[in-house]
């Protein structure tokens, strides 16, 4: 069993929350990045600090939508 992090299942949900560029903002992630992850075309796996903050606000996303 892979631990390797889905990063297209986190970036389809944060979408329904944020736009692309408060991702960015959020992540450091480029928009066109963000945009290959969601489309499912080939990128560059995120540099560590990138996914460790995707992971965080990924993480923050669902908590706020756990307490609606």
């Amino acid at each position: 069993m892979s631990n390797k992090p889905n990063w297209k299942v986190m970036i389809d949900f944060l979408l329904e929350h944020y736009t692309q560029k408060q991702i960015e903002s959020e992540t450091g992630l480029d928009q066109a990045t963000i945009s290959r992850i969601k489309n499912q075309k080939p990128y560059k796996s995120p540099i560590y600090e990138n996914g460790a903050n995707l992971i965080k606000m990924y993480e923050f996303a669902k908590y706020q939508e756990e307490r609606k």
